[in-house]
């Protein structure tokens, strides 16, 4: 079986400009944005996180995470901020200026097929949120001007789902004084946090689009499978496609629908 490629991709927040303005207003949105209100006087720092792929028999699995000020009210631009399985490619798309325009910060990461399947879904996607998470700190980090008030904040993961990432993960391959300060993170999973949160919002969008990307790049990578269709998914269309050509290097092994066509 040949091996692997990790693919490469592009998106605005690569490189947005950076943005810390001083306290304003807290920033609010109609239908979504509660959790954000609740805490942010208490919890300044918030990172949403959230994951695209865990249901594909191929690809990656993507997340993302994202930072808006607490102090700078949400632009009109960012109005149609949803859960992104509720958007057109075409909205979710138009989002993603104005996300990078206007967060503070955004970080993506992803598990490859292969690490999906050597550590399970669930573990490859804590992995990849951790990784989201890491990258957005440090590029706020870079970012922040040196007095800046959020420099002092602990960070507070608002997560999209029924689980935090577990602290042993986020202390993995950190130093003793980096994981003393994430030792302070505080977390909280929220059940359709993509609906309820925009700083969660904004990660699955983000996270959505960067995986539809990658799944392009497999497309051309592995032709005759439709993955620039059907993203990884188990349409018919992939189910032909398999039966047809066997599992490529970017199938998930693990699942059984493309296990049962290996063997």
């Amino acid at each position: 079986m040949a091996r692997r490629a990790r693919a490469q991709l592009s998106l605005p927040f690569e490189e947005a400009p950076e943005r810390a303005g001083g306290p304003e207003r807290i920033g609010s949105l109609e239908r979504i944005g509660d959790p954000e209100r609740d805490v942010w006087p208490a919890s300044p720092l918030i990172v949403g996180v959230d994951e695209a792929g865990r249901g594909p028999w191929a690809g990656p699995v993507v997340a993302a995470a994202v930072v808006f000020s607490p102090w700078a009210e949400p632009p009109a631009a960012l109005a149609t901020l949803n859960d992104s399985k509720q958007l057109s490619h075409e909205a979710r798309a138009a989002l993603l200026g104005p996300i990078a325009r206007h967060a503070l910060a955004v970080g993506v990461a992803r598990a490859s097929a292969a690490e999906v399947d050597a550590l399970n879904v669930l573990r490859a996607t804590q992995v990849a949120m951790r990784g989201a998470v890491r990258r957005a700190l440090a590029r706020l980090a870079r970012r922040l001007p040196p007095a800046h008030p959020l420099r002092a904040a602990a960070p507070l993961l608002l997560i999209d789902g029924d689980r935090v990432l577990p602290l042993a993960l986020l202390l993995e391959g950190l130093s003793a004084e980096e994981g003393g300060r994430a030792r302070l993170w505080a977390q909280r999973a929220l059940v359709r946090g993509d609906a309820r949160s925009w700083s969660i919002a904004a990660a699955s969008v983000v996270a959505k689009e960067a995986r539809d990307r990658l799944m392009t790049l497999e497309d051309r990578a592995h032709p005759g499978y439709g993955f620039a269709q059907h993203k990884g998914y188990g349409t018919p269309a992939h189910q032909r496609a398999l039966d047809a050509l066997g599992p490529c290097p970017a199938h998930r092994l693990t699942y059984r629908p493309v296990a049962a066509r290996a063997r």
